[in-house]
């Protein structure tokens, strides 16, 4: 009997049975006209369940006896059974078993549609925040800065790192001791020394509380951030992530068994045409009802748009730039952050179940919620920074000494390599700082509270051992796709044990500088730059110490740097969660629109329904094995696999196009 035929008297069975319970069995019966053999060994089955595993009995007629007996054991005629498909225990019960029959699932059978849902900008007052998602066209990137106001940046760094750098700066003393040390082991100028001095009255002026700005600009840092009880709490918490059958570990591919995944959004992520969305303009899931969901909606292509009139513009909107993905999504978690901060998990956290780690949903609220005016602060930075100068405002044009005006006119007929050796022995005049001014007040303010805000949840540890006991680093990216949005992350460094020092380094991509007809040598002098050298700059390091809270603007890449055990004799490891958050401009599916795709999630359901607690486990599974809906976790490591090898390819393109591309120096 063919799939279509089988699903079409499948049909027609449930129709029966809601109208008329006496056609139940002749309707059995047309369906299995040539199976005599399975109603004969029906009664066996029914009054014996244990020998429903018995290989000499047909899957069809183990999951028709199940269907039988699940009837009579909810002591409910079938047309009571039947009115419960579309609510509850009925639907997980007799769908389920049904849905077994030939691998159809009847749970909501899913149509491609267009997407309906209503992305409407929520916080259209605020303005449009610069991302990281460009071509490398020319002059993509930031101002590049000399090699001097890097070197200051550094020695700021380098104070800033001080314990009560704040407090020590108040003592004149220290502050001399500060300034001698700095002439002694650094090339800078005492000038240049006095500015970084001055500046320090800035950083500590826009300290809050504990807030403040990192050793790199833009970079928002707390080291009392989250109260001791709210850490304890979530290491309880983890616990029950952690402590798990070896075998159920999710170690991150590609990381040598040193990167648990607790919970990590690359699992069980949004697949176009795969994952079913319930797509309807204004219906969101919420946290208490998600699991209910399970099995609901339909799936969408995410690359359509019936809005295009015509084949060409709908071309082009197929033609996605390298940053966006056709294909996945990482799906966030709605989160409601009222007008006095308070933070509210509005849908459920992908991968983290809502019932069995409820706890931790409550303490992932009160961490976020210490974490709004952090990200508050960069969101800030991101949008005041745009047109902030640099300390050191370079003009080529006056970088080199006047030259004498007896200078042949000839030297304008030589040859390119005269030209580069003119260049090479004229003396450079280094640009300089000016005195240091404070800067006026923020104009922008960005405040997040009173708003609602979609972010990815991410938990992980680095496990560190004596037979594994170094951790190479990471590679320099970007978090996310642009399909993500994600503007801003954040990360709560909550447990470090038996580990060396840990750093998190950024880097920026820079635009080409202005300089002189092939003017090698004063290029290379002021920023270090050469022909064919990449387009950016690095900016520096902030140690990752227990208890550190960390928020920085996706626009900057980042990597972890190497760090390994202490005491190599012992075990180590360092546990993170990280926050992602998407661009509050922007709405992207979350969630609200997604069920939970997790078929264990299911699975537990089914379990703790009467009937099937009763039958051996591995009916369940049996049963289990032939629904097509939800993700089986092997489908979603093979679709992780997937993700992660499409956004290699993005993370190349996007250092290729933007932050490595290669400085050309123009002979014009």
């Amino acid at each position: 009997m063919g799939r279509r035929s089988l699903k079409r008297n499948l049909n027609e069975l449930i129709k029966l049975m809601k109208e008329d319970k006496n056609n139940v069995n002749n309707s059995i019966k047309d369906y299995l006209e040539s199976g005599q053999k399975i109603l004969n060994d029906l009664p066996l089955l029914i009054d014996n369940r244990d020998k429903i595993l018995d290989p000499q009995i047909s899957l069809d007629t183990q999951i028709l006896a199940l269907w039988l007996f699940l009837n009579s054991d909810l002591n409910q005629t079938n047309t009571e059974c039947l009115a419960q498909i579309s609510t509850g225990e009925g639907k997980l019960t007799i769908v389920a078993a049904l849905a077994a029959i030939k691998n159809m699932s009847l749970l909501d059978e899913p149509t491609e549609e267009i997407l309906k849902i209503d992305f409407t900008n929520q916080n259209a007052d605020l303005p449009s925040f610069p991302h990281p998602f460009l071509s490398g066209n020319y002059g993509d990137g930031k101002i590049p800065k000399s090699l001097i106001e890097l070197r200051m940046m550094n020695l700021s760094g380098n104070i800033r790192n001080k314990s009560k750098w704040f407090e020590k700066m108040q003592d004149q003393i220290i502050r001399n001791k500060w300034k001698q040390e700095a002439l002694e082991q650094s090339s800078l100028s005492e000038k240049q020394i006095d500015y970084v001095l001055a500046e320090l009255e800035y950083y500590n002026s826009i300290r809050d509380q504990s807030m403040e700005m990192s050793v790199v600009d833009g970079v928002w840092q707390s080291d009392e951030l989250i109260p001791q009880d709210i850490k304890q709490s979530l290491i309880s918490c983890v616990q029950s992530l952690e402590n798990i059958p070896e075998n159920e570990q999710d170690w991150h591919p590609g990381t040598n068994k040193q990167v648990l995944d607790l919970v990590h959004p690359s699992l069980f992520c949004f697949v176009n045409q795969t994952t079913r969305v319930i797509n309807e303009r204004n219906h969101l899931i919420n946290l208490d009802d998600a699991l209910k969901y399970i099995g609901l909606g339909q799936t969408i292509d995410i690359n359509a748009n019936t809005s295009l009139s015509n084949s060409q513009n709908k071309q082009q909107k197929l033609q996605k730039s390298y940053s966006q993905s056709n294909t996945y999504q990482w799906i966030p978690t709605e989160f409601n952050v009222s007008k006095d901060g308070r933070v509210k998990i509005e849908s459920y956290i992908n991968n983290l179940h809502p019932i069995q780690h409820k706890q931790l949903y409550q303490v992932i609220e009160n961490i976020c919620q210490h974490f709004i005016p952090l990200f508050s602060k960069v969101l800030t930075d991101l949008i005041d920074n745009q047109n902030k100068p640099n300390r050191i405002i370079v003009d080529p044009y006056k970088w080199y000494e006047n030259e004498s005006s007896s200078s042949s006119s000839n030297e304008d007929h030589e040859d390119d390599n005269d030209d580069d050796n003119h260049h090479h022995h004229r003396t450079i005049i280094q640009p300089d700082v000016g005195e240091f001014h404070m800067p006026s007040l923020t104009n922008s303010n960005i405040d997040l509270r009173g708003r609602k805000l979609q972010i990815i949840v991410k938990l992980a540890n680095i496990i560190l051992t004596p037979t594994n006991p170094a951790y190479p680093g990471g590679v320099w990216h970007i978090e996310g796709m642009e399909n993500e949005h994600i503007i801003a992350t954040g990360i709560y460094y909550y447990f470090n044990s038996n580990i060396t020092q840990s750093n998190l380094q950024f880097r920026t991509a820079i635009c080409e500088p202005n300089y002189e007809q092939d003017d090698r040598y004063g290029v290379d002098t002021i920023y270090g730059l050469q022909d064919e050298l990449p387009l950016n700059q690095l900016l520096g390091e902030v140690i990752t110490q227990e208890n550190r809270c960390l928020v920085f603007p996706n626009l900057y890449q980042h990597r972890v740097a190497p760090f390994q055990l202490k005491d190599p004799t012992q075990p180590g490891q360092r546990k993170i969660l990280v926050f992602f958050l998407v661009d509050p401009t922007i709405r992207i599916l979350s969630t609200a629109h997604i069920p939970p795709q997790q078929s264990h999630w299911y699975c537990d359901i089914i379990r703790s329904i009467p009937v099937f607690n009763e039958l051996p486990s591995l009916v369940v599974d049996k049963i289990m094995s032939y629904i097509d809906f939800p993700m089986t976790m092997d489908q979603a490591k093979q679709h992780r696999e997937e993700l992660m090898n499409e956004r290699k390819y993005f993370i190349s393109q996007n250092n290729e196009l933007l932050f490595e591309r290669p400085f050309s120096l123009c002979e014009h």
